[in-house]
């Protein structure tokens, strides 16, 4: 499925509630804390409590944070793509300023 496809049938889960642009913006940033906080939590589970990691259920939760970033990204007008170049551009120009920076050489 493609990012489009995707969105398209994320936003059909949404309905129009009736809620002004802040209180849809809460919803998102709201959902997308409450569901990396779940990942995290799968995630110390597995490495600092020594359980095996439950990847089927982090996946789920990972798609649980990209429906509300794809969501979030919606409600501001802006699409993924453009999200994933602007990280990239501003990744490469930390590396530049800080040669190391996320460990390598």
């Amino acid at each position: 499925m493609n990012e489009d496809e995707y969105k398209e049938r994320l936003l059909e889960f949404y309905p129009d509630r009736g809620h002004d642009a802040a209180m849809r913006l809460a919803e998102c940033a709201m959902g997308l804390g409450g569901e990396t906080g779940e990942a995290v939590d799968l995630l110390k589970k597995h490495l600092i409590y020594g359980r095996p990691l439950e990847r089927e259920a982090l996946i789920a939760e990972m798609g649980d944070v990209l429906n509300y970033l794809t969501k979030l990204s919606h409600e501001i007008g802006v699409d993924m793509a453009e999200i994933r170049e602007r990280n990239i551009n501003k990744l490469w120009a930390r590396t530049q300023k800080q040669p190391g920076y996320f460990g390598g050489k």
